[in-house]
């Protein structure tokens, strides 16, 4: 049998683990430095990846050079080391690291781990200004749609402080809104910047990430085109050569974010959580359902009751 316990609070939460109401608790970034050490923390990366979404439709939106400096300006480091604090890791790229491996057996991320990693502050600074200069403005404002989510809100206002600070002239408006508007505002492409995206794998190879943005996904919700991307991800479906299949999906991948710049990829997300010793064999899934209770035992020698 198995018992779930809905607790808003996570001090709360914590103080049923550490007395033994409950076998399992997960951690956000204030409570996970106590327990690095302990043998029950435990850190799980997760194929999802969580990223911005640019409306095409947006005047300013539609200059490459303000696209690429937003997407340059961010210091994802500091947002997964600091702010996350739960095993995420810094992205540059849509398709997952440790998610699918090619012909030759390595991971899709093998070849490239992302795009402008190497740029910073400063080219984010000479892209803005030329951006600004093809607009025939010295300023812009721009609201970030989120959801009410605490992490959602925190990262909105992390982003907003850096963006702000490093691209002189940008306001950010962030604009909050309970899950449902919100989805609902990206269908209708009534936003700005949507900050609060995330995609997470319904099978297991590149294609489940990259199929969203092709022009007539329902996913797509930032009105983006490119003929040359929808070409290869329709080849894609039928290519029989593994290896040129793989090719045509990297490429794709460049198209919409190193050519396009049509996201801005932020993170991949990781979890960091508390777990009893005496559970055993909880088979927690990247795809699918978060975990199989099939397999469970408690290891009475542990503690377990």
């Amino acid at each position: 049998e198995a018992n779930v316990k809905i607790v808003q609070n996570l001090s709360t939460a914590l103080l049923m683990y550490q007395s033994g109401i409950l076998d399992m608790a997960g951690l956000t970034a204030d409570f996970v430095e106590p327990f690095t050490s302990s043998t029950e923390f435990v850190s799980i990366e997760s194929p999802a990846v969580y990223f911005w979404r640019f409306n095409q439709e947006v005047d300013a939106l539609q200059n490459k050079h303000i696209r690429k400096a937003i997407y340059t300006a961010i210091d994802r480091k500091s947002l997964v080391d600091i702010l996350l604090n739960n095993g995420s890791k810094a992205a540059t790229y849509l398709v997952p690291r440790g998610f699918g491996k090619g012909p030759d057996r390595k991971d899709f991320r093998d070849r490239y781990e992302g795009f402008y990693r190497d740029e910073g502050e400063k080219e984010a600074k000479i892209y803005w200004q030329k951006g600004l200069q093809e607009l025939g403005t010295d300023r812009l404002e721009l609201d970030f749609l989120t959801t009410d989510h605490e992490l959602s809100t925190n990262i909105a206002t992390y982003a907003k402080e850096q963006l702000e600070s490093k691209l002189t002239g940008l306001t950010i408006n962030i604009n909050k809104q309970p899950w449902n508007n919100y989805l609902e505002k990206e269908k209708r492409l009534d936003y700005d910047i949507s900050a609060g995206s995330g995609w997470s794998p319904d099978y297991p190879d590149p294609s489940s990430f990259l199929d969203i943005f092709t022009s007539d996904s329902g996913n797509n919700r930032m009105g983006y085109t490119n003929q040359k991307y929808d070409a290869l991800i329709e080849r894609a479906k039928t290519e029989t050569n593994f290896k040129s299949r793989w090719n045509m999906l990297q490429q794709a991948e460049r198209i919409l974010i190193e050519e396009d710049i049509a996201i801005v990829p932020i993170y991949q997300s990781g979890r960091a959580l508390l777990q009893k010793p005496y559970v055993k064999n909880y088979v927690r899934h990247g795809i699918g359902a978060d975990a199989s209770l099939k397999w469970v035992s408690i290891d009475h020698s542990f503690g377990g009751v």
